[in-house]
């Protein structure tokens, strides 16, 4: 350290100790006498010739009274030293944007010991919510939102402290302040990315503090832990929200296509306008599904701001269909919106499950609306994309609102004084938890039909950017439902081929989509070696997706690494697909399921013990080339690429030869044929007459 008393200890006495270690001492074999070097036996004769000390002699030299006061002088001066170094560490870390783990395992234990949050708790709370006031004050909405979930995982730690103690007795309490909470985070979520809301939210920020530690100060019961870390989550991806909308005003603002009313209030989409549907005629917009080839998981926000994120993937059809479609109608002299969500069979177009079991509502008022956000609310993605273009400005739709929606319907629809109706079908023939991609693309299916048919402009069908225009607003559909997802499933299934979708790192979010032409050769070949299963194990990603955005947060060393692998990955499976090199594309799709799994966690469950031994036997037999799940893992579709010379068959057999006597869940799968599709999103009209407002297998093929 440079100070006159330090002593330099001469380590040449031990030197010695290498040498045996280099030469691998130990074993019955070894001989009594080990030749060491001339310069090993000068340091062991060194060593020989030192005086030794008995433990006795050791106490009678040392200094008792002077030894315990160098003790606590490091405890009183030492330990706060480096505690205070290690917070402004941490400060540097989150306001400089680092890539480097935030860590408090000390604050943890030392909670576990004294159940006290006075100290370090409160030392550690205090220094990330005086970067939350710094970042809100500056306008830097990323910063708080990480900050956000690194507070969440820090009471979320100090939770499970409790979990087998006394504080336990308090489990499931909720503060008296709750709902005063719940306005404060809802007030995040509505306020604009712009300076003119920065001490507005900072206010939000102290008063989220002041609840905090007022509750705390009353309770230390694990359910008061876990209820604010749940809920410094939901601040988190509030902000997150408010990041990506923020992306999509700066789009339109570009453009010349209108803006949704998501920051506008009534005033929103007073630009241009398209020509409506005549009543009765449907627009009808079809899609295929997507298979991720590579980078999935570093377009997900605030990964794909706060790091930048690249994505490889194809657009196919399942045994030669486009599995997805929306289509919506004016309805003349009629009121409200009737919506419906159906599942149909891929191969018979049967509708999945009982009539009465499909997915229907009717919304007559605004506070129909108000359960968006819940994505297993009825037609949640209809409701989040009629909100998206217009219907209603999003500040007004919430559950005491019963204003009559007939007026906003007119004005969506461009009747004038006439009261028309609007119907909104969405159909997947993929079954639920499909993880190709089928929430996003659908979205945009219903985003697309709904604007055709009512001639809004928000999302500027048949503009030069309109494969980034529906990216992004699927995007914010995805952020409205509260499913957080990224913007590769549209990129992947709404533009057609083989692409690589990009993200910068920076806010506003723009993404850049780069179609990567395939020859006939490289389709054939993808064509003749890609196979799907489902496992029969469904899956909502945002389970996997919460574990994921907790370690990025923290930014693990680990998760780190694996989204710079990820990003990397995207553009080498692309060019080996370009390049007709299947085995190489096989090779990409093993090292990006190895990712997936790094990046949600050991303990996700992102690998099922069926798809685990599928895999392994198929490689083992010499059947692929590579697999992994498709999406964020859990279940879903089983995607991989065959040895030359194997079909679809060929691997049905070794599955159900050498797998089904072990894994009983194997009798689930279902085995698909994927193609490649070139079309992507395609929207036409069709003559409510002649298809008698039903449905028809062939709009998918």
């Amino acid at each position: 350290s440079g100070d006159s008393s330090d002593v330099k200890l001469n380590l040449q006495p031990l030197r010695w100790i290498t040498s045996l270690i280099s030469v691998g001492v130990g074993g019955d074999d070894d001989d009594d006498d080990i030749a060491l070097s001339e310069e090993a036996r000068a340091s062991l004769d060194l060593w020989l010739s030192l005086p030794r000390l008995s433990l006795s002699e050791v106490r009678n030299l040392a200094d008792p009274e002077a030894e315990f006061a160098f003790r606590a002088s490091v405890n009183d001066v030492g330990v706060a030293d480096a505690k205070s170094s290690h917070m402004n560490t941490i400060r540097h870390i989150m306001l400089d944007r680092k890539h480097v783990q935030t860590d408090f395992w000390y604050v943890v234990d030392a909670y576990a010991s004294v159940r006290s949050i006075e100290g370090n708790v409160s030392e550690a709370l205090s220094c990330l919510d005086n970067v939350v006031l710094t970042a809100m004050n500056n306008g830097d909405l990323d910063i708080a939102g990480r900050s956000f979930m690194v507070i969440g995982s820090l009471l979320r730690a100090l939770g499970h402290t409790c979990a087998n103690g006394v504080e336990d007795e308090g489990e499931g309490h909720l503060f008296a302040s709750e709902e005063q909470w719940r306005a404060d985070v809802d007030a995040l979520r509505f306020s604009k990315h712009s300076g003119s809301n920065q001490d507005k939210r900072v206010e939000i920020a102290k008063n989220m503090i002041a609840l905090r530690n007022q509750a705390l100060s009353t309770s230390l019961c694990g359910g008061l832990f876990h209820f604010f870390a749940a809920n410094y989550e939901q601040a988190a991806f509030a902000l997150t929200e408010v990041c990506v909308r923020s992306s999509a005003s700066a789009a339109a603002a570009t453009s010349s296509r209108r803006s949704s009313s998501l920051d506008n209030g009534d005033n929103a989409g007073a630009a241009t306008t398209n020509t409506p549907l005549a009543a009765g005629t449907w627009a009808l917009a079809t899609a295929p599904a997507r298979i991720d080839l590579q980078g999935a998981w570093s377009d997900t926000p605030p990964i794909s701001y706060e790091h930048g994120g690249a994505v490889a993937g194809l657009a196919v059809r399942l045994d030669g269909k486009r599995p997805l479609s929306a289509k919506c109608q004016i309805v003349a002299s009629a009121q409200g919106i009737k919506m419906k969500s159906e599942g149909r069979n891929l191969t018979t177009g049967e509708l999945q499950g009982r009539a009465e079991e499909v997915d229907t509502c009717v919304l007559s008022k605004v506070s129909d609306l108000s359960d968006f956000r819940n994505p297993r609310s009825s037609c949640a993605l209809i409701k989040c994309a009629l909100i998206y273009l217009g219907l209603v400005p999003l500040v007004k739709v919430t559950p005491d609102n019963d204003d009559d929606l007939q007026p906003y319907i007119n004005k969506l629809c461009q009747s004038g004084a006439k009261n028309v109706g609007l119907e909104v079908v969405s159909t997947s023939l993929l079954p639920r938890g499909s993880g190709l991609g089928t929430s996003s693309i659908l979205g945009g299916c219903v985003l697309a039909s709904i604007e055709r048919c009512v001639g809004t402009n928000v999302i500027g069908l048949g503009s030069s950017n309109a494969d980034e225009n529906i990216v992004d607003a699927v995007l914010i559909l995805e952020q409205l439902m509260t499913t957080g997802g990224g913007w590769q499933d549209q990129v992947n299934g709404l533009v057609g081929g083989l692409k690589v979708g990009t993200s910068a790192q920076s806010i506003p979010l723009r993404t850049s989509i780069s179609r990567v032409a395939l020859g006939q050769d490289a389709r054939e070949a993808l064509d003749r070696r890609i196979i799907l299963a489902f496992t029969g194990q469904p899956r909502l990603a945002k389970n996997i997706l919460v574990s994921v955005l907790r370690r990025w947060g923290q930014r693990a060393d680990e998760i780190t690494k694996t989204v710079e692998e990820l990003v990397a990955g995207a553009r080498e499976a692309a060019d080996a697909a370009q390049a007709a090199d299947i085995d190489k594309v096989g090779e990409c799709l093993n090292k990006f399921w190895q990712l997936k799994k790094a990046m949600a966690g050991s303990d996700s469950g992102v690998e099922p013990r069926v798809v685990a031994d599928v895999l392994s036997t198929l490689k083992e037999q010499g059947a692929i080339v590579g697999g992994s799940l498709c999406g964020a893992g859990g279940g879903g579709f089983l995607a991989v690429i065959t040895r030359e010379g194997n079909g679809l068959h060929d691997i049905q057999k070794i599955v159900n030869d050498s797998v089904l006597n072990v894994n009983k869940d194997v009798s689930l799968f279902s085995w698909h044929k994927a193609t490649v599709d070139e079309a992507g999103l395609v929207v036409q009209v069709v003559d409510g007459e002649s298809t008698g407002n039903g449905f028809d297998l062939k709009w998918h093929g």
